[in-house]
């Protein structure tokens, strides 16, 4: 299954009619902006699609891009646990996590192997196209998440929680 997730999201990245998820918003969560240097459409999120790709992996599912387009279109995958009034003005997407079942509402907490931070002191539309495309695979791949209890949730993606988790991986390792 995390094969063909990151099969998907290559295509996602492939498509230039596609937007791309990026997980760094302030106060703009579900707009549709315009990158700089390709015109692509960037939509800053919370950590909502995330939950998405890793429900959906875990029930059997990849969707095929087709799919991914109808659900843009229909406004299907969730950008945010809520968006608020202020945000919902000039968005594009609003599709909340409120509308779809995921982890959290089963007691774990979603968590990132390599971390998706994108960290930045100008417009996430003036990052370079290599950071950004980097970013969405490690954002929605279920092969860089891993589910943990809510009670753990802060210590999910410190670098020795993560670090734990990594060796636990290795073979041979105890």
């Amino acid at each position: 299954m995390a094969a063909a997730w990151d099969d998907l999201l290559q295509a996602w990245i492939a498509d230039p009619k596609l937007p791309l998820l990026v997980r760094k918003a302030r106060d703009n969560r579900g707009h549709a902006l315009v990158h700089v240097g390709t015109g692509r459409t960037l939509v800053p999120t919370d950590n909502s699609p995330a939950h998405w790709s890793m429900s959906l992996a875990l029930c059997g599912t990849c969707p095929s891009l087709d799919e991914i387009r109808e659900h843009l279109a229909t406004n299907r995958i969730p950008v945010a646990m809520v968006i608020r009034a202020a945000e919902k003005l000039g968005a594009k997407y609003t599709c909340t996590r409120q509308s779809t079942r995921g982890p959290n509402d089963m007691g774990w907490k979603v968590a990132h192997v390599e971390n998706v931070g994108i960290g930045y002191a100008d417009a996430v539309t003036l990052l370079p196209w290599a950071v950004l495309t980097a970013h969405f695979v490690r954002f929605l791949s279920p092969s860089n998440m891993f589910l943990v209890p809510k009670e753990y949730a802060g210590v999910a993606e410190t670098p020795e929680f993560i670090e734990a988790f990594q060796r636990s991986l290795r073979p041979g390792s105890a």
